[in-house]
């Protein structure tokens, strides 16, 4: 898990009205679509090493 996206989840703990649950699709997708970003981000790091 990226560094970033363990602030993210830790200051979605923090705060009582973190806008990005319903934002990334409620409850139900929040942590796909930051699962789904891992990927992202590992893909661009791939292509950038090059």
């Amino acid at each position: 898990m990226p560094l970033a996206e363990i602030a993210f989840r830790d200051a979605g703990q923090r705060i009582p009205d973190w806008p990005w649950v319903l934002l990334l699709g409620g409850e139900d997708s929040y942590d796909q679509a930051l699962i789904d970003h891992r990927g992202v981000l590992e893909n661009f790091k791939h292509h950038n090493m090059r």
